[in-house]
């Protein structure tokens, strides 16, 4: 007679009980010690320099302020402005608009940057795919009188950001290039991150506080609503080339680059690589 095909599975059903039992022993009690004798200084110390140098090795509190002492700043000054940008994140440290209405009591031009924490500098980059460790310190050269440069060097990655005076009197132009110097293909996202900070007393002593008298209004960025509204001119265009209701002229080359122009931009708004603000400035009284 064949045997029973329960009681062969007996001795499967015990040796996965067995493997199950010295894996919580594990998860429990750790790894046992090793025996005496066992060689351990080369695993010690492979580990200990993967914490000493590894991505997610913090600066120590001596470190973080020599980085900050070596900072450099460089301006870019013209009739209407004068910006100056710091080689720690290549952020804006200081925005000062020329003239007599953007003057305080005080007849100091008012300062627009209203915070000297690093990560809250306005126009800082935020470079997802990319590891920039936390002591990076850009090099930074001024090629011309209204330009500023900085490069870094990290993670497998030449960066590179330039600014410079725009064509119009109050435009600032920043240009980012990002170079692989790895042989395989890696993906990059390029934010430009802004914030505005003010100080409590700045706000009133309230618990809620009140809006800044020394600062900008409020800002309101509806780069959502805007790919919105192109996605609506899209649908409209397209149904009007369907039915033949175009102006006379629109040839078929036009309507396919219309199209991918009104495409392109909602796709730019979308992925949040383009936006659209309103800003609100109030004069300080």
């Amino acid at each position: 007679m064949a045997d029973d095909p329960k009681k062969q599975l007996l001795p499967l059903l015990a040796l996965t009980l067995l493997i199950g039992v010295a894996y919580a022993g594990l998860k429990l009690f750790g790894t046992p010690a090793p025996e005496a004798g066992t060689n351990t200084a080369a695993v010690a110390g492979e580990g200990n320099e993967r914490g000493a140098t590894g991505a997610n090795a913090t600066p120590s509190a001596e470190a973080r302020a020599a980085r900050i002492a070596n900072a450099q700043t460089a301006q870019v000054e013209t009739e209407h402005f004068v910006a100056t940008f710091t080689s720690l994140n290549t952020a804006v440290t200081s925005m000062r608009i020329k003239g007599d209405r953007f003057r305080g009591a005080d007849g100091e031009l008012h300062e627009m940057v209203s915070t000297e924490l690093e990560r809250y500098l306005p126009l800082g980059l935020d470079l997802g795919g990319v590891h920039i460790p936390e002591d990076a310190v850009w090099t930074l050269t001024q090629p011309a009188p209204n330009q500023v440069r900085f490069e870094l060097e990290a993670d497998g990655f030449t960066i590179t950001r330039q600014w410079e005076a725009g064509g119009a009197p109050y435009q600032l132009w920043s240009t980012v290039r990002i170079q692989n110097n790895s042989r395989g293909t890696r993906p990059v996202r390029v934010n430009v991150r802004t914030a505005h900070y003010v100080s409590r007393e700045a706000e009133g002593s309230t618990f809620l506080g009140r809006p800044s008298d020394v600062a900008s209004f409020g800002q309101c960025e509806f780069g959502d609503d805007y790919a919105e509204t192109l996605k609506t001119w899209r649908e409209r265009f397209d149904a009007a080339a369907a039915n033949d209701t175009l102006p006379a002229g629109f040839d078929r080359r036009f309507i396919d680059l219309w199209r991918f122009y009104l495409m392109y931009c909602e796709g730019g708004f979308r992925g949040r690589g383009i936006t659209v603000s309103q800003v609100t400035l109030v004069r300080k009284a």
